[in-house]
């Protein structure tokens, strides 16, 4: 995976600039959606900028304290259920977005109580689309939600 950004020399027409900047998207958008395992702190922080993206910033989606807790629930199982079966990448995974939850509660909670009232984004990555990865970190319908 590239992490670096290249900048043609010279200047540029403004076809030449428009492929280099979408060419830039297409980096920073791999670098956002690529599961890191190894270095489990950078790769919350950036599950959990991928989180803000696709679905809002904590604020913003309304969660109920208890909404909150059910999600990291229903992700930890997912890490538990795929850790049991011996899928090790898919596990370390769903423990890096259940972090990530627990990280971006930390930060509602911190806007709830902040004097501005806005919220102290994890991560400042440029937005940028993705593919879909709705299965991995998305909220609890119904269906979904255990029972107590």
């Amino acid at each position: 995976m590239n992490t670096t950004a290249t900048v043609p020399a010279g200047p540029l027409t403004k076809d030449e600039q428009i492929r280099a900047l979408q060419k830039e998207v297409r980096r920073l958008t791999t670098i956002l959606n690529t599961p890191l395992y190894e270095k489990f702190l950078e790769a919350v922080q950036r599950e959990a900028a991928h989180q803000v993206f696709r679905w809002g910033a904590p604020p913003d989606r309304q969660k109920e304290p208890q909404d909150w807790f059910w999600l990291i629930g229903y992700l930890s199982g997912k890490a538990l259920r795929a850790h049991v079966d011996g899928n090790k990448e898919k596990a370390l995974h769903h423990t890096i977005s259940s972090a990530a939850a627990l990280m971006n509660w930390h930060s509602a909670i911190t806007a709830e109580h902040h004097d501005a009232g806005t919220p102290i984004a994890p991560l400042a990555l440029p937005p940028c689309g993705g593919p879909d990865r709705s299965h991995d970190t998305g909220e609890l319908n119904a269906e979904q939600q255990p029972t107590p």
